[in-house]
């Protein structure tokens, strides 16, 4: 998080660039360590309570995720139990509306394991002006960036707080990373 090169120090300030993470994003990062969303509701936890194993499950748990910096506009989709939180970028998704409609619930399929008639039925159901008028603060006021967006309004997925998951340029993602195996680090030898 520091956004120092490996091997440096974080005394010496050329060398480093931190990353761009805001309060939300902490705050964020904080409940999903304090409450475990599930099926039937959420549940507060209680880190006295658990064993060793447990806490150690949680952070190979953790391993499974890396942080990568997304170069085009993405946004987050609803995906499915296979797929919890798929991101695709609004340029690929723009480029494949315009060859064809097939293609376009292909990649929507592949990405989020979604079923196509539930792909279908969100891609034609109508956009609500409130909601259009919600994406477009989401968007920071960009209507441009909403109107691109639009077409996928009824497939975005959002946050705690209800706001569409738009990842900006250059901005950073926490994904699925190469997962613990690859890692060559296991935390019980």
């Amino acid at each position: 998080m520091e956004g120092r090169q490996k091997d440096t120090s974080w005394r010496d300030k050329r060398t480093s660039s931190p990353l761009p993470i805001d309060n939300r994003t902490v705050l964020l990062l904080l409940n999903s360590l304090q409450i475990l969303e599930q099926g039937g509701g959420a549940l507060l936890l209680s880190y006295k309570a658990l064993d060793v194993e447990q806490i150690g499950h949680v952070y190979e748990g953790l391993l499974e995720y890396t942080v990568e910096r997304l170069p085009d506009v993405t946004i987050g989709l609803i995906g499915s139990q296979k797929a919890k939180n798929p991101n695709l970028p609004i340029n690929v998704l723009e480029s494949v509306i315009k060859d064809n409609q097939n293609g376009l619930l292909a990649i929507l399929q592949l990405a989020t394991q979604r079923s196509e008639s539930a792909i279908k039925n969100a891609l034609e159901n109508e956009v609500d002006d409130n909601l259009f008028a919600k994406l477009i603060a989401d968007c920071g006021g960009d209507t441009i960036l909403a109107e691109r967006m639009k077409p996928f309004i009824n497939l975005m997925r959002r946050d705690a707080w209800s706001d569409f998951i738009i990842y900006k340029k250059n901005s950073f993602a926490v994904v699925p990373g190469p997962g613990r195996r690859e890692t060559g680090y296991t935390l019980y030898s």
